[in-house]
């Protein structure tokens, strides 16, 4: 994880500097008037090279780099909530499923489907 520090007016700059980073995965805006990046080394020289990259941008104030040495929790960013329409495809047979999609619990991961048909063939299939 980096995280960036630059006057407001510079943030859309140094991210557009960055965006074709091999080793940037994501880059997110943050209310601190700040950003943060997602990066992957493959290599500890790699990391120092990136630095020597943040260094050679005039317009960052100050940055810092950590790793991330354990998770707490780890979700998938969107939920499912009553009330909200979303379209996503059936995982049987792969159609687009609207309105209210049949749900099967599979240990921790929900399995949505179209119709009670595909949630039979699912069911019953023995690689499940």
């Amino acid at each position: 994880m980096v995280t960036i520090k630059a006057r407001p007016s510079d943030l859309s700059a140094v991210a557009e500097r960055l965006m074709d980073d091999d080793e940037v995965r994501q880059v997110f805006f943050l209310s601190s008037g700040r950003l943060m990046l997602v990066c992957t080394f493959n290599g500890t020289h790699l990391v120092n090279d990136f630095a020597v990259r943040l260094g050679n941008i005039p317009e960052i104030v100050e940055y810092d780099i950590a790793n991330v040495i354990g998770v707490g929790k780890e979700e998938d960013r969107a939920s499912v909530v009553p009330g909200l329409q979303v379209v996503m495809p059936c995982q049987q047979c792969g159609r687009q499923v609207r309105g209210h999609p049949l749900r099967v619990r599979e240990g921790s991961e929900d399995i949505y489907l179209c119709s009670p048909a595909c949630m039979n063939v699912y069911l019953g299939a023995p690689n499940r």
